[in-house]
């Protein structure tokens, strides 16, 4: 069963903003595109509370990224507790051996030490209690296996209090380390929907087995992976990929995350032929308006059609059971190119449930 405290969750439409990168202008374009909140990776006080003072201004609720597992090699948690870490390349997860060699040195947090442990996690209850002097709404915590159900359930408790909300990025991360996160406190976990092909059936399995963890965000690309332009061949592809995904995350989430630059990223890869072949920022606006009226529908989901099938119908529901359920939204998505029809009399048949006629709520479909 989902953690009660996780009730509060508020659905947050997310962007992720490289405010060291991109700049403050971001932000100008995330309120623009109806995010009603930021995510951003900072360390240093100053730039986190510029960031939060720029987000308030605009409407935007700050939310920052926490790490307990990794931290730079010259890090003052290093430095005082060197016997707490181990020094290695950080290879960003690649199992080719040879990406060894390019990644800086990471100084990795022995945490399943009971002295270290403790030590990092001191260090955790400090910097969220800080960062919630300071006006950040909430954190998203990188790698939360790295640390294992008791680490949490030892921290979260005492840092949730109040609006600060606690996202675990569970997106790449085992499914049986993600379900023992349980009980943990966290609010939230995301999915792993940038990698589903609009036909595999796990991505309902997944669905159905991180909602008893915690409401479930949507993001659209994984953190800090390549780019999903960087993994289709056309510009039309990629458009029409990126279009998807944005319904598809308003439709299927408790929330949604996309990071700013999902939008430009056609144009940087395929440059002038890209501009205005892509109206990828009216829909992230709609999607965002859209998945407003969606925060309800936070019960099963399911499938109605069969792998095969030349448009994938998903079912989600406001209840656990969709047999008990009034109301339901109804999905659908072509996962191939071409023009495909729902056989509408049959999706109500298959939807075990006692469904009058679906009305659209959006003009165009998934």
């Amino acid at each position: 069963m989902v953690d009660e405290a996780s009730q509060r969750w508020r659905a947050p439409r997310m962007a992720y903003a490289d405010m060291v990168a991109g700049g403050a202008g971001q932000l100008d374009r995330a309120r623009d595109l109806g995010f009603d909140a930021v995510l951003a990776s900072l360390s240093d006080e100053d730039a986190i509370a510029d960031f939060v003072a720029r987000c308030r201004e605009k409407g935007l609720a700050p939310w920052l990224d926490l790490e307990v597992d990794q931290f730079p090699s010259g890090h003052p948690l290093v430095a005082e507790r060197p016997d707490a870490f181990a020094r290695r390349p950080d290879t960003h997860g690649a199992l080719d051996p040879r990406a060894a060699l390019r990644g800086p040195e990471r100084a990795h947090a022995r945490l399943s030490d009971p002295s270290a442990g403790e030590f990092i996690r001191g260090w955790a209850a400090e910097v969220i209690a800080r960062w919630k002097e300071t006006g950040v709404c909430g954190c998203r915590v990188l790698r939360p296996d790295a640390a294992g159900p008791a680490f949490w359930r030892a921290l979260l408790p005492g840092v949730r209090s109040g609006e600060f909300g606690v996202l675990a990025e569970t997106q790449g991360v085992a499914r049986d380390d993600a379900l023992a996160l349980a009980g943990c406190g966290f609010d939230a976990v995301t999915s792993s929907l940038a990698w589903w092909d609009g036909r595999a059936r796990w991505f309902v399995e997944e669905h159905e087995a991180l909602r008893s963890v915690a409401p479930i965000v949507a993001e659209v690309e994984p953190p800090f992976g390549p780019p999903l332009s960087d993994r289709l061949g056309s510009l039309e592809e990629v458009a029409a990929r990126q279009e998807q995904l944005v319904r598809l995350a308003a439709a299927t989430g408790s929330g949604v995350l996309i990071p700013l630059s999902f939008e430009t990223e056609a144009q940087q890869r395929f440059g002038a032929a890209a501009e205005g072949a892509s109206s990828l920022g009216e829909v992230i606006r709609r999607s965002n308006a859209l998945a407003r009226g969606l925060a309800p529908f936070t019960g099963e989901l399911r499938v109605l059609t069969g792998p095969g099938a030349p448009v994938t119908a998903l079912l989600r529901s406001q209840t656990p059971d969709v047999r008990r359920a009034e109301t339901a939204l109804l999905i659908l998505l072509n996962p191939g190119s071409a023009l495909a029809q729902p056989d509408a009399a049959g999706l109500l048949t298959a939807a075990g449930a006692d469904f009058e006629a679906f009305t659209p709520v959006e003009g165009e479909g998934a």
